[in-house]
């Protein structure tokens, strides 16, 4: 019996024993635009556990070997100098990814930790709705193709890569490799700090009053919103320190050895800082004005619990009124501690999904990425050689 087992496994391909290595399931919270297309090329097959991961190895590679290969521009980087700020292109791709994974298990667990019943979770999956992420990732494809191969910029680009390193980087690389990310990315934000508050007004949750923290039951959402707020400005900080490297004269400090792409130092234009100003500010939006919505509809709700426990203390107090000539009947009496307990609790509740240690964390990173901006843009301005 052992033997038979044996040999049916030695016979069986390396292929077959990755297939049958018991993978977990999708993500209730939805299916990634890079998932669905590892999938759709087979990698699926391989792992799925790290499908996604291996999509943008392979696409990356591919479109890394062209250009090492078929480039004119690479045979004029020189073989001598070092571009430390290249690994950051495809770096940045996984980094991505995996914080939109990390991101939609924060969004399950905090989904599961919800006081609701498990009719009404259902309706918070998938994260953000299949149209919306393919809508969004369209829409990028559009004009994407549209900038590049309906304007005609793709003859500037041939002329600067080459047609077929030009071809495999912007026809394949970055629409089907990269754009997808960013689309996964982007979509995961709009689940989070849009579609999550949006769900919870709409399905009109019942706060919990009994919540021990006083946070009515909402707190999961509150650190979802942090988590997600901390995720933006740490790829935001990730983005200003790339833009802004050029600051640093790297090639002249080594003596040559090291260089960032374009020169030793290029004073940055003053655009580049508007534009990381108004994404902080985006970031900033991010975070409040979720939180101002889902504070508009914990205030609500516990204006209406606290005109129906008014309403009820009035009515025990009529009853109370002869409970000393009746002491047979303490119940009144118990029931009228109970809710004076309860007018208590309610009016002593959060009315927001966060408290100060949440906002501390959201202050502590998304400082970074404003202070590196303006610190920058005054050594740039009033210190550096123009």
């Amino acid at each position: 019996m052992s033997t038979e087992s044996s040999e049916g496994d030695n016979g069986r391909t390396l292929l077959s024993k990755l297939r049958a290595t018991g993978t977990p399931p999708r993500s209730p919270a939805g299916t990634l635009i890079v998932e669905r297309f590892a999938q759709m090329v087979g990698i699926t097959d391989i792992t799925s556990r790290y499908d996604a991961y291996l999509y943008l190895v392979v696409g990356t590679l591919l479109g890394g070997v062209v250009s090492w290969l078929f480039s004119p521009q690479f045979s004029m980087t020189g073989a001598g100098t070092l571009h430390p700020w290249s690994v950051t292109y495809h770096g940045s791709l996984l980094f991505g990814l995996f914080l939109t994974m990390q991101l939609r298990d924060w969004y399950q667990q905090g989904i599961d930790d919800l006081q609701v019943v498990p009719s009404v979770r259902d309706r918070f999956l998938p994260l953000t709705p299949p149209s919306i992420r393919w809508g969004i990732y369209v829409a990028g494809l559009s004009l994407h193709f549209g900038y590049f191969v309906g304007v005609g910029e793709i003859s500037g680009v041939y002329a600067f890569e080459g047609m077929l390193s030009g071809s495999i980087k912007y026809l394949f690389v970055i629409p089907f490799i990269y754009l997808p990310v960013i689309a996964d990315l982007l979509t995961t934000f709009v689940g989070i700090h849009m579609m999550l508050p949006y769900r919870i007004h709409d399905e009109a949750i019942d706060l919990d009053f009994a919540d021990t923290i006083n946070f009515h039951g909402l707190r999961p959402v509150g650190q979802l919103i942090k988590r997600g707020t901390q995720t933006y400005f740490v790829a935001l900080l990730l983005f200003t320190l790339f833009f802004l490297r050029k600051v640093f004269p790297i090639a002249e400090v080594t003596g040559g050895r090291f260089a960032l792409s374009g020169g030793a130092y290029t004073q940055p234009s003053d655009m580049v800082f508007i534009y990381l100003f108004f994404a902080w500010v985006i970031g900033i939006l991010f975070f409040v004005v979720p939180v101002v919505w889902i504070h508009r509809y914990m205030r609500h709700q516990k204006q209406q619990a606290l005109e129906e426990l008014h309403a009820d203390i009035e009515v025990s107090a009529v009853r109370l009124k002869d409970v000393t000539t009746r002491p047979e009947d303490q119940q009144e009496f118990f029931d009228s501690v109970y809710l004076y307990t309860a007018l208590d609790r309610v009016e002593n509740g959060h009315e927001y999904p966060i408290d100060y240690r949440l906002l501390r964390g959201v202050l502590l990173i998304g400082l970074l990425p404003l202070v590196i901006n303006l610190i920058t843009y005054i050594l740039t301005t009033f210190v550096l050689p123009g």
